[in-house]
């Protein structure tokens, strides 16, 4: 016999006589050390692995943020997994929704951070999964901040305009809330030419709502550059904003006038489609279009009671600036502008005036800065 490689070489010959049944069991030695072990392979364990999307999250204190949670099933995997959180920031809650993958592989894992939560970073969320005898985890970071107190902001439009001293300057400040706030907002003016009378119209409005800013000058007012800031107060919150008020010396002449209107009723509005006459020979940029209330006069025969100047306002144009006109040429907004821009005469609903102000006419004024 020929030993395998690697194994000592023997013959039955050298060894002492100790009977066939010896030489049998020594010859099968003989070949298992010459074969070596039986190689014997194991299958697969049936397995599953967690991952997130994203892997950090930023909130602010009293939000919620979000993740997604994939199961992957590896070699034949079929087990139900369930899904459990560790290591919440104090004061926050979780859930999973579904709260166990089954033959859906996707959770949503939302985090509600309370109002009083610490802002700080959490590095160590823990997911857990746990199906089949098998459990697995992974991190995920939240960084929580402060939350930002409700407040609101003001949006003047326009930002500037020009016009000669006499004439009035008209803005809209536009409201908006901010997390949440909610309440009235009062309005203040500083630094408008000297002399001049500055007026809300309406004073306060609850947030999200508009007001109207005139600044009437006087004809001896300096010509220059004014900036007015304007300021919004709600209880202990106050907001500002800015805008230009250019007064200059001279301007171009042109016309402003409206067709007949019909006076709205209690609650309506009438947009007021104005006509601007360029009477020079050259090309005109019109800015600061204001419309004013000069007098109301009740109809005859009009049931009793009191309709003047206050049971009206006016929304003022709101389009772009300049407005072009060519030279000797008339123009209208309805011809430039979308009528939602175009300025209106608005009654109040107070419920005294809807009889008194039956039928009644409304005298207007207007006025703007042509620039050649």
């Amino acid at each position: 016999m020929t030993a395998a490689k690697g194994a000592k070489a023997f013959s039955l010959a050298h060894l002492p006589v100790i009977g066939a049944s010896a030489a049998a069991l020594l010859t099968a030695a003989a070949i298992v050390a010459a074969t070596g072990p039986s190689s014997l392979s194991a299958s697969a364990k049936a397995d599953f692995t967690l991952a997130a999307t994203p892997t950090s999250r930023t909130v602010q204190q009293g939000q919620v943020a979000s993740y997604t949670i994939d199961e992957s099933k590896l070699n034949g995997f079929k087990d139900p997994v369930t899904l459990t959180a560790s290591n919440l920031p104090a004061g926050s809650s979780a859930t999973f929704s579904p709260q166990t993958l089954d033959t859906k592989t996707t959770s949503t894992f939302a985090v509600t951070v309370g109002a009083a939560t610490p802002a700080a970073t959490y590095n160590d969320l823990t997911v857990t999964g746990t199906g089949g005898g098998v459990t697995k985890s992974i991190t995920v970071s939240l960084i929580v901040q402060a939350a930002t107190p409700p407040s609101f902001t003001l949006t003047p439009s326009p930002t500037s305009a020009s016009m000669l001293p006499g004439d009035t300057a008209a803005y809209s400040i536009a409201t908006s809330a901010q997390n949440g706030f909610t309440g009235a907002i009062s309005f203040s003016v500083a630094g408008a030419p000297a002399g001049s009378t500055s007026t809300f119209t309406p004073a306060s409005v609850n947030v999200g709502g508009t007001t109207s800013l005139q600044v009437a000058t006087k004809n001896t007012a300096n010509s220059g550059a004014y900036t007015l800031t304007i300021t919004g107060t709600s209880g202990t919150k106050t907001q500002t904003t800015s805008v230009a008020l250019n007064l200059t010396a001279t301007g171009k002449q042109f016309t402003i006038s409206a067709p007949s209107i019909t006076v709205p009723g209690p609650g309506a509005s009438q947009p007021l489609n104005l006509s601007l006459t360029n009477t020079n020979n050259q090309p005109l940029n019109v800015t600061n279009l204001t419309v004013n209330i000069q007098s109301v006069i009740k109809a005859a025969g009009a049931p009793a009671g009191s309709c003047t100047v206050a049971d009206y306002a006016i929304t003022q144009y709101s389009g772009t600036y300049p407005v072009a006109v060519p030279g000797g040429q008339t123009v209208s907004l309805s011809s430039l502008r979308p009528t939602s821009t175009w300025p209106k005469l608005n009654m109040l609903n107070s419920g005294s005036n809807q009889d008194a102000c039956k039928g009644a006419h409304v005298n207007l004024t207007y006025s703007g800065v042509g620039q050649g």
